[in-house]
């Protein structure tokens, strides 16, 4: 009997372990995956200033050590946060016009501390001693630069026809180009002369950007 009770508590045993060993893969299957909770806290310091610490507690909470600079809003925040459009190209929007007239260039002037980018460029030239063939200008010339000046940038030019039944009649051209021009104190703008150009040349320059204030700026715009 006590043989037989041995192997009947063995065999016992090796039911129990088999019925384990299926149970376990049942329950690995059907149970809910989940993250162990972190047993260590993380510490974030700011190298410059070791004071500064933010630390991160085994149960996700942050926590921030140190001297918080400049002003801070709690509450309802879409109600007391500003928002400015310093940044904002048409925060500072620039649009001018010149007249051309008899060989006195347009002129426009960035006012101080500014930089003037210039984003689109427009206008029209008549040559009252045109000859109709389209071949008064070439280009449009805007010289201007950032900083130093003397930078040439040249635009072409559409011929509209010979206005006028007189004669000489009289061409006319237009001009309209988005671009991007950084400019500094005073630029001009002009046409460049072709083969039936004349002294008797009038028009309109338009210019349309933004300004930087290189007062806000480092090392001041340059």
């Amino acid at each position: 009997m006590d043989m037989n009770g041995t192997r009947i508590r063995t065999f016992g045993g090796y039911l129990a372990a088999i019925t384990v060993g299926v149970l376990v893969p049942v329950i690995v299957l059907t149970g809910t995956a989940y993250a162990p909770p972190q047993t260590k806290s993380v510490n974030i310091a700011d190298s410059e200033e070791p004071n500064n610490v933010a630390n991160v507690t085994a149960d996700g909470t942050l926590e921030v050590e140190g001297t918080v600079t400049g002003q801070v809003d709690v509450g309802n925040l879409p109600a007391v946060q500003r928002v400015t459009s310093r940044d904002d190209p048409g925060r500072m929007a620039y649009s001018r016009n010149a007249q051309y007239g008899y060989q006195e260039p347009a002129s426009f002037v960035v006012p101080a501390n500014m930089r003037l980018v210039i984003t689109h460029v427009s206008g029209f030239f008549a040559n009252h001693l045109g000859n109709g063939e389209g071949d008064d200008f070439s280009s449009v010339r805007l010289q201007a630069g950032a900083g130093s000046g003397g930078v040439f940038h040249h635009f072409a030019m559409t011929f509209t026809g010979a206005q006028g039944t007189s004669s000489p009649p009289t061409d006319t051209y237009v001009f309209s180009e988005h671009t991007q021009i950084y400019a500094d104190g005073e630029f001009e703008v002009f046409p460049f002369p072709g083969p039936g150009s004349s002294t008797q040349v009038t028009g309109l320059v338009s210019i349309s950007g933004y300004l930087i204030d290189c007062s806000r700026t480092a090392p001041n715009c340059n």
